[in-house]
């Protein structure tokens, strides 16, 4: 199993890495924040978007895929209605722009959000592609479309970028790079319009409540951006998405163990195995936060100052603040396998969407007031708020030990993050806590 769990870890760190790099490389490439700002609202729309247009369906084949006998059904199913989704939305942008609609969010309806529809279909019928790989254990082949695609985009978006100095550089580069990986990595047909109603409402009868988990959950991480240039100004966007791109890294550490464990979780029908497997999750991903953790405080003190220009410079203080506010998640997973696995996707909904509208109410409130230092704190408050409430959810809504121990690292987050302990004792905490689970962990398989 750890075995699995490096590559998985590797190929994820690795593609994930290079897609974050993207970013990252192109303040050095654009004259201003202003027009890195720009880019960051299309990523914001492009990250929120699939969540509305996938319908929750790439879901539903990790959860359903293995135990479905008529496959074709299934999927043709799926990927219909991604299509139909997908052309509707087309439609109604095209519509609005010949009705004098010129901007939307800050992007203009044409060519920018035209293509930012496209990429969202392309990346989303290679979602498809990817999650078909996870369930059948083509791990090879999910390794190769993974890292194809990310050098193959990161090739692109820079090389256009630096020689066209335009941030349509980034649209046109990913959906090139997109359509390539889906041509080469075909595992089904795209162009179908073939719904089995019968099977599509079942599907839909488990994956809806994703669609707003999703949208709320990247509410969370992205509309603070659209708040920011509406109460302050683009180049603040800019900032803020410099900031925000290399603290939010920290979840990178994550994706290699949860991609992997995932479908184990809910293969497994024996209780006992499957909180084992919960449970070292939750080790994985703790030891794995904090080492990413302490390398993002490293290259923000020492680093970046010297590779970005100074009108960047306020976002170096931020990074390790943000990438704190994002050290507890490894209980959200746990709760957030334990219930689709039970279920119980209409609790996980209801959760989410009261995070994002307590996000966007903090946001708007605060903004105005204290700037984009308010956004940290926002993300902080929300962030912790829903792992805790996940945690308490998935537990039957009952007080344990997973509870207690969220409670008190989000104590000790918010301690470091509101400047009442320093990094290293900060740091320190996660090492002992961690020592702590590792203990309870061996106690209770003995």
């Amino acid at each position: 199993m750890l075995k699995k769990i490096f590559s998985y870890g590797l190929t994820e760190a690795f593609s994930k890495g290079l897609n974050k790099l993207t970013v990252l490389v192109l303040p050095l490439l654009l004259s201003s924040p202003g027009n890195f700002g720009i880019i960051g609202l299309i990523i914001s729309i492009e990250t929120i978007l699939p969540f509305i247009t996938l319908l929750g369906l790439e879901r539903a084949i990790l959860r359903f895929y293995s135990d479905e006998k008529n496959k074709t059904n299934f999927i043709n199913t799926i990927v219909s209605s991604i299509n139909i989704i997908h052309l509707v939305l087309l439609t109604v942008t095209i519509i609005c722009y010949f009705s004098g609609i010129n901007t939307v969010l800050g992007l203009k309806l044409f060519p920018d959000l035209v293509l930012v529809i496209l990429l969202v279909f392309l990346q989303g019928m290679n979602t498809i592609n990817l999650n078909l790989y996870r369930v059948n254990e083509q791990h090879k082949t999910f390794f190769k479309n993974r890292i194809f695609l990310q050098l193959f985009k990161f090739t692109l978006v820079i090389s256009l970028i630096y020689f066209t100095g335009s941030y349509l550089g980034y649209l046109i580069g990913a959906c090139i790079a997109a359509l390539f990986t889906n041509v080469i990595f075909k595992n089904t047909k795209f162009l179908i319009f073939k719904i089995h109603y019968p099977t599509l409402i079942l599907l839909l009868a488990f994956s809806w409540p994703f669609i707003f988990h999703g949208i709320a959950g990247n509410i969370l991480g992205n509309a603070d951006r659209f708040i920011i240039e509406k109460f302050l100004s683009i180049d603040e966007v800019g900032i803020y998405t410099l900031a925000y791109s290399y603290g939010s890294s920290i979840v990178f550490a994550f994706l290699g163990i949860t991609v992997y464990l995932e479908p184990l979780i809910y293969k497994q029908e024996n209780l006992i195995k499957r909180y084992q497997l919960l449970n070292n999750l939750v080790l994985y991903l703790f030891m794995a936060g904090i080492v990413s953790f302490i390398i993002i405080v490293i290259i923000a003190k020492y680093f970046l100052p010297a590779v970005y220009t100074r009108e960047y410079s306020d976002a170096f203080t931020l990074i390790p603040l943000l990438a704190a506010s994002f050290l507890a998640q490894p209980f959200y997973f746990k709760a957030n396998y334990l219930l689709i696995y039970n279920k119980k996707t209409k609790l996980i909904a209801t959760i989410s969407v009261f995070s994002s509208l307590l996000s966007l109410g903090l946001n708007y409130y605060s903004i105005p007031m204290y700037g984009i230092l308010a956004s940290v704190y926002c993300t902080l408050v929300c962030n912790l708020l829903q792992y805790l409430m996940f945690t308490y959810a998935a537990e039957s809504f009952k007080v344990n030990y997973d509870i207690l121990e969220a409670i008190v690292v989000s104590l000790f987050i918010v301690f470091y993050v509101t400047g009442i302990i320093g990094v290293e004792l900060f740091i320190i905490f996660v090492l002992v806590f961690i020592v702590y689970k590792r203990h309870r962990l061996v106690k209770n398989e003995l």
